[in-house]
């Protein structure tokens, strides 16, 4: 079944994300493959989403790492070096074990004291997170977002889903939540 992805994507871009003009993009996902070929499909989501960030001026990265084995998992250090930068991962890295950091022993505050050292240069605006396996409950996601870097968490997303739940109004869908949300306070019953 041919799917063209260009409009969800270009409506994620605009009403989800609100990118604009310019913003760096880094695309995120884990090399996690099955019988139906789920990595082909991502390799081929990510080539739709850095075909459509062209629209828009907007330089988008395709980061492929390991698979983990869990959702919730912390990415490997490697993309932690690609997000925050060399002086970063240095810097935490010498006080804290990226083991520490994957064992859910440490804590976004301490994080927080090595701020200063993100590479604000390569730091992206925007992370879209492909990955097989989830990273939205993840220190790596608590950070970038605290950072100021809107983060959209797909995971096991497939080209099926911008053809259905993917491919819709936001805005629309908003206005019509809302909508049921008044009807349902208001009522009497």
């Amino acid at each position: 079944m041919d799917i063209d992805l260009d409009l969800p994507i270009e409506r994620i871009f605009k009403e989800s994300l609100g990118l604009r003009k310019g913003e760096k993009i880094l695309l995120i996902t884990d090399d996690y493959d099955d019988i139906k070929n789920r990595f082909n499909d991502r390799k081929f989501i990510a080539q739709c989403f850095k075909k459509v960030a062209s629209k828009f001026d907007s330089p988008l990265d395709i980061f492929v790492y390991s698979a983990q084995k869990n959702h919730g998992e912390e990415p490997p250090i490697d993309l932690w070096l690609k997000c925050f930068g060399q002086s970063f991962c240095n810097s935490f890295f010498k006080y804290l074990s990226y083991e520490d950091v994957k064992n859910k022993k440490v804590y976004l505050e301490e994080l927080l004291k090595y701020e200063d050292k993100v590479d604000k240069n390569h730091f992206p605006d925007v992370i879209i997170a492909i990955s097989y396996f989830s990273t939205s409950h993840t220190l790596f996601r608590k950070f970038a977002n605290y950072l100021g870097c809107r983060y959209a968490s797909m995971p096991m997303v497939e080209k099926e889903m911008f053809a259905g739940p993917l491919n819709i109004d936001y805005n629309d869908l908003e206005k019509k939540t809302l909508e049921l949300g008044k009807k349902i306070i208001d009522y009497k019953g």
